[in-house]
């Protein structure tokens, strides 16, 4: 619980300041994507049930959060740093991921205390609904063949 209330400051502080491995590759034609706000959800991998990812679009750019276990079964959050670029299907995107490390409930510490670095996240979408998310950090290397589980209403990819 710890972790959870740490994340949300942390969240809330980005919004405030603006089984087998898949080979992640690049297409030879990038197609940008206008609509990125399409691609905020949940996201998942059948093949990895029990753990996902979430993708927040705003004005200033994307947060992801990653919610998973480590190599050694502890819960394991996972919160980028704000993604300001721009995506096309089938390019590599690459983001710091942090972890925080201290906090409580009812004492939550802030972000430049409690968040360290854990790794990267590649992210290449093959259109609005698929894609592979590679995380790169302290437990080692994992991809995972996403599809979108659930995005925002009345919002579409293109």
């Amino acid at each position: 619980m710890k972790k959870l209330s740490s994340m949300m400051v942390v969240l809330g502080l980005l919004f405030s300041m603006a089984a087998e491995s898949a080979q992640v590759s690049l297409s030879a034609a990038l197609t940008p994507i206008t609509t990125t706000a399409g691609l905020s959800g949940a996201w998942f991998d059948p093949a990895l049930d029990g753990e996902g990812y979430n993708l927040i679009f705003f004005p200033g750019g994307m947060v992801v959060y990653f919610y998973g276990s480590t190599t050694t079964g502890e819960r394991l959050w996972l919160l980028s740093d704000v993604f300001s670029g721009s995506l096309s299907f089938g390019e590599v995107a690459e983001i710091t991921m942090f972890e925080a490390t201290s906090g409580a409930f009812l004492a939550p510490v802030p972000s430049a205390e409690s968040l360290t670095p854990w790794g990267v996240l590649r992210m290449q979408f093959d259109d609005c609904a698929n894609g592979v998310f590679e995380l790169d950090g302290a437990d080692g290397v994992k991809s995972s063949n996403v599809q979108q589980l659930v995005g925002i209403d009345g919002i579409v990819c293109n």
